[in-house]
């Protein structure tokens, strides 16, 4: 497992080239972030699958999956109070990073 999570780490870095390999499908950053968190888990490391978890949720606010496995993540290391904080600063961090909508509309996501 430790040697599939550095193949993945390495992924990451070539998959920021253009260029795909002969005969490969190129992996995205987003799926490849995705399978390093679930390989995370499966490797009890459920402190830094819930960082990676993070980096998702910011990026992908509306993507639910995202954010129940990070609140599983979370409880797995912390406490319930510290879960809870945790999560709320999460949701303070992608609320203030969210662009300005119209006021007839309505936020999706845990805002």
């Amino acid at each position: 497992s430790l040697q599939l999570l550095q193949t993945l780490e390495d992924v990451t870095l070539s998959s920021r080239s253009t260029m795909a390999q002969p005969g490969t499908i190129p992996l995205s950053i987003r799926q490849i972030r995705e399978l390093k968190a679930e390989l995370l888990i499966k490797m009890d490391r459920h402190k830094d699958a819930a960082e990676m978890y993070e980096i998702l949720v910011t990026e992908f606010v509306d993507q639910w999956s995202y954010w129940m496995a990070y609140l599983n993540c979370v409880n797995q290391f912390s406490s319930l109070e510290e879960a809870v904080l945790k999560t709320e600063e999460l949701r303070g961090k992608v609320v203030d990073s969210l662009p300005e909508a119209p006021s007839n509309s309505m936020p999706r996501g845990p805002h």
